[in-house]
């Protein structure tokens, strides 16, 4: 993910009434660009997305991709996968709802840089999954 700001700060209303192509992810007023990845992160994503929702109904979960997820009042991630509890489609243009399990893809040459400074596991996947 590139943490490049689109612009200074931005009021979180204006980023859920904005369509972003790719969708883009808010954190404490800065809007974020998401790594959309290359031909092994969409293959990851892609056997790991069809994995779970084979397996939706036998496990009572509700699987979904690229969502946006509101982690706090002040963030919203955009994870690669999302599983939440239950089944069933939720139309609601992003999740309030604490999910209970988040993935995301980092293609190699960002891994290492994502794990060194802590963007993927405590300022995403920490924050994602407590509630």
């Amino acid at each position: 993910m590139a943490s490049t700001p689109m612009s200074a700060l931005t009021p979180v209303e204006e980023y859920l009434r904005t369509h972003y192509r790719p969708d883009r992810e808010y954190v404490d007023g800065v809007i974020l660009e998401r790594n959309v990845g290359e031909n092994d992160h969409a293959y990851w994503q892609r056997a790991f997305l069809l994995y779970l929702c084979a397996r939706e109904k036998q496990l009572g979960i509700y699987v979904i991709q690229e969502q946006r997820i509101q982690v706090s009042p002040m963030r919203f991630r955009v994870p690669d996968i999302c599983v939440l509890s239950g089944g069933g489609v939720r139309r609601k243009p992003f999740s309030p709802l604490h999910p209970l399990y988040v993935s995301r893809f980092f293609p190699p040459k960002t891994a290492s840089a994502a794990c060194r400074n802590g963007s993927m596991t405590t300022s995403h996947l920490a924050s994602a999954t407590s509630g």
